[in-house]
């Protein structure tokens, strides 16, 4: 499987009244897949997927202060992107990983909380750190402000499965190819664990006409808002979620989300990623 382009203490008004956004914090860029051909799996992911989170906070930002929101920009050197390699990584050495990226970046920053974006295979390892499924991460959670995922394989998908996993496109990723199988170990310690978002705020953009999540209402988390996501333009594939030409306001949107003028409100609902998104 090849893919291009991966919470608030506040008491929260309707969506309809938005909410003045609190002081700027840090964003942290979790891509998906690629292949193992590369030394880092995630090397030629995550800057596309960087740039396209900083354009889009940057046009949230401004259209925000033109609606005459209360929100602050955040910081130029307050974007990361996490290049990680899934090749010879189980699910625990990949949260450990990212839970370890995390605390460094705090520490960089010194924010108390992170945003956090993710796409495709990077959502199912943000899961299992947030969620301390493998037992070794239990602050994980607790660095994460936001969470905007986009098709995550959170639940895992049908089109894993051990044959797949045991191919020569994967068989350097066995171990976290496994754990995307639906019902995996890993699957099953993260459900134990109780409903998402594991006290985050989080916004979880799917689309029905997912070609690599299977079935594509896998990408859905219980207790997280839930975006059911399409475009007049056509089926929205997996990696066609991210940008032009059927989700051009797609970065916007996940701009809007991190900059907190709206409340990630649990439920489901639709998101045409093709519109601009009101400020």
């Amino acid at each position: 499987m090849s893919v291009a382009l991966a919470i608030a203490a506040a008491t929260l008004p309707s969506t309809a009244q938005g909410r003045r956004g609190p002081a700027p914090e840090p964003v942290f860029v979790i891509p998906g897949y690629i292949d193992c051909t590369v030394s880092r799996t995630s090397s030629a992911d995550w800057p596309n997927m960087l740039g396209a989170v900083h354009t889009g906070v940057d046009t949230a930002y401004a259209a925000a202060r033109a609606a005459g929101r209360s929100v602050e920009p955040v910081p130029a050197d307050w974007y990361l992107g996490w290049a990680y390699s899934a090749c010879g990584h189980d699910m625990n050495d990949l949260a450990k990983q990212l839970d370890t990226a995390l605390a460094a970046f705090q520490a960089r920053t010194g924010a108390a909380k992170i945003d956090v974006v993710s796409f495709s295979l990077g959502g199912i390892i943000l899961r299992y750190c947030a969620t301390n499924a493998g037992g070794q991460t239990p602050l994980c959670a607790s660095r994460i402000d936001d969470w905007v995922g986009l098709v995550n394989a959170t639940q895992g998908s049908q089109r894993a499965n051990l044959l797949l996993c045991a191919g020569l496109a994967f068989r350097d990723m066995w171990s976290a190819c496994l754990a995307i199988i639906p019902g995996s170990l890993e699957i099953r310690r993260m459900n134990a664990r109780g409903p998402a978002p594991f006290g985050v705020e989080s916004s979880i953009y799917w689309t029905p006409d997912d070609d690599y999540i299977s079935p594509p209402t896998n990408s859905r988390l219980p207790g997280a808002a839930n975006h059911r996501t399409t475009s007049p333009v056509g089926p929205v594939l997996h990696a066609e979620i991210w940008g032009a030409p059927k989700c051009p306001a797609m970065p916007e949107i996940v701009g809007r989300d991190l900059i907190d003028t709206v409340p990630h409100a649990p439920g489901d609902s639709e998101t045409d990623c093709s519109a601009r998104p009101a400020a």
